[in-house]
């Protein structure tokens, strides 16, 4: 089994990737491989809704611009049986490179290739100075939803607390939840990898209802 972890932070190791390694902790503990990848740190275009995926449905190997690192992040996801999603919170919601990503790669996953990431297991963080890290919590979650994948909890909002880097550390609740986040990340997969594609339901191709016709 494989988990990619996104993390939207520029900063490679700060309170986000902190965060990143507490949930990965338990899933590494039971041999489950990891990789992280650090959004954050590249120039991300965003999505210019112009449906070439969802045209090329089938035959698209990610999304039309290749002009940075998107469509090898998208190859992970459909490689990895779990997704972590992790972002600071900026102006109380998720930085601009991981949006940017985010509306790319999962637009693709649902209807460019017919539901990559079905019965995936994902899960959210978000990490904040203050305040305004609920709303950055639903996003993320908003992506895993629409994608039909597992998503997994913990006994609070994933949540940590931490400004300067390194004071995540002082936050004993937070890393409380989400290590827990992690180990209920290792019980869904180990139960999907227990209920193998037989159990899965059937595959349904979306049907959009426009409000305006």
């Amino acid at each position: 089994m494989k988990v990619i972890a996104f993390n939207g932070s520029p900063r490679k190791n700060g309170n986000t990737a902190d965060a990143v390694k507490l949930v990965l902790k338990p899933l590494e503990d039971a041999g489950v491989e990891t990789e992280t990848v650090t959004v954050g740190a590249f120039d991300i275009h965003g999505c210019k809704g112009c449906g070439w995926c969802k045209e090329h449905r089938g035959t698209a190997q990610g999304c039309v611009r290749n002009d940075d690192p998107v469509n090898g992040w998208i190859k992970k996801m459909a490689e990895a049986d779990g997704i972590l999603l992790a972002s600071p919170t900026y102006y109380g919601n998720i930085t601009g490179q991981m949006k940017c990503f985010l509306d790319r790669a999962f637009y693709y996953a649902a209807w460019g290739n017919d539901g990559m990431l079905r019965q995936k297991v994902g899960a959210s963080v978000m990490v904040a100075r203050r305040a305004g890290a609920l709303d950055g919590l639903h996003q993320l979650n908003d992506y895993l939803m629409y994608n039909e994948m597992l998503v997994a909890s913990s006994c609070y909002w994933n949540i940590i607390f931490g400004h300067r880097s390194g004071e995540t550390a002082e936050d004993a609740e937070g890393r409380m939840v989400l290590t827990k986040l992690g180990e209920n990340m290792l019980y869904l997969l180990r139960l999907r990898e227990l209920g193998g594609d037989e159990l899965r339901p059937a595959f349904v191709r979306k049907q959009n209802t426009n409000f305006i016709r």
